[in-house]
């Protein structure tokens, strides 16, 4: 749910709490007693910031993501695998170290083990990531599709849900075009 009001001048932020030096008005969702000041609030979360990913698998194919910061990981392996066109029937891991398989940066998909965390638990603004920053994303383990993200750009955009800002090239999960006639 996502909730707006006019901007307020100062406000302090305190775990779910937002404490404005303006208005006295007090609103409650989540359970949580909240003030606003000028931003969408989802579920708990301020969300003011999106983030543009490039996603790159093989030579010269990519896809340039944008997506809210408080989305989770697997928001964003949602996103990749619409955006390359893969079915999503295989299990996935974030190297957020940019280093497949080390243990100390890795969060896997539910259901998974050894992880830091579960991709559906953690949330991209935990990481606060920055123009720049690369991590990897793994997708089933057995023909271990990896796929390099780079961080383009970290901009003050609102947005809901992810967005395919570009596409270049084409890769096939199976090794062919599913929508081949010929096949």
């Amino acid at each position: 749910m996502i909730y707006m009001e006019q901007p307020l001048f100062r406000f302090v932020l305190l775990r779910n709490l937002i404490i404005s030096k303006k208005s006295g008005l007090f609103h409650f969702f989540c359970g949580f007693p909240a003030f606003y000041a000028g931003m969408y609030i989802i579920e708990g979360d301020i969300m003011g910031k999106s983030l543009v990913l490039s996603v790159k698998v093989g030579t010269g194919c990519y896809r340039h993501i944008q997506l809210p910061e408080v989305a989770t990981l697997f928001t964003l392996h949602e996103a990749i695998l619409d955006a390359f066109d893969f079915i999503d029937d295989h299990m996935h891991a974030f190297f957020m170290n940019n280093r497949a398989w080390d243990e100390d940066g890795e969060y896997i998909c539910p259901g998974g083990d050894r992880a830091l965390g579960f991709t559906d638990k953690v949330k991209l603004s935990k990481f606060h990531l920055g123009k720049g920053d690369k991590f990897l994303y793994v997708f089933d383990f057995g023909d271990d599709w990896r796929f390099q993200i780079k961080v383009l750009n970290v901009t003050d955009e609102i947005i809901n849900e992810p967005i395919i800002l570009k596409s270049v090239g084409e890769v096939y999960q199976y090794g062919f075009d599913e929508d081949d006639d010929d096949f």
